[in-house]
């Protein structure tokens, strides 16, 4: 069985991604997202992403060595799954005053709104 992630780890990592969103849309910004060099840093940030997402996991769930996967079998969710998760889940667990983000405080499996909708569990990699 794997270990579930504390909710500090989680929350810690939800942090770290949203710093790397914060500084990355700072840096494109910057640099103009119409310039080149801005349409180049986001389809990096986008490409990031998106390969954080295909392994089941995020910048911050990287750094903290935490994995997110899914709940019926125990593999690592793919983009298809974690993509969602990250972005429709979040968003519905946040919008009744973060309300749904309280289950990873309650749940026995650590679940919030976003891992129950999805079937994921967050876990700590070997």
């Amino acid at each position: 069985m794997p270990v579930l992630a504390t909710p500090g780890r989680r929350l810690a990592a939800a942090c770290l991604d949203a710093v790397s969103v914060l500084v990355l849309a700072d840096i494109i910004r910057a640099v103009n997202l119409g310039s080149a060099v801005g349409v180049v840093l986001f389809m990096f940030g986008f490409a990031f992403w998106g390969f954080c997402w295909s392994r089941g996991s995020s910048p911050g769930k990287m750094t903290l060595n935490l994995q997110v996967v899914r709940q019926a079998s125990g593999a690592a969710a793919g983009f298809f799954t974690t993509m969602p998760r990250d972005t429709v889940g979040k968003l519905i667990s946040a919008l009744p005053l973060g309300m749904g983000f309280l289950g990873v405080l309650r749940h026995p499996q650590r679940q919030g709104w976003h891992d129950r909708i999805f079937g994921t569990l967050v876990v700590q990699k070997d």
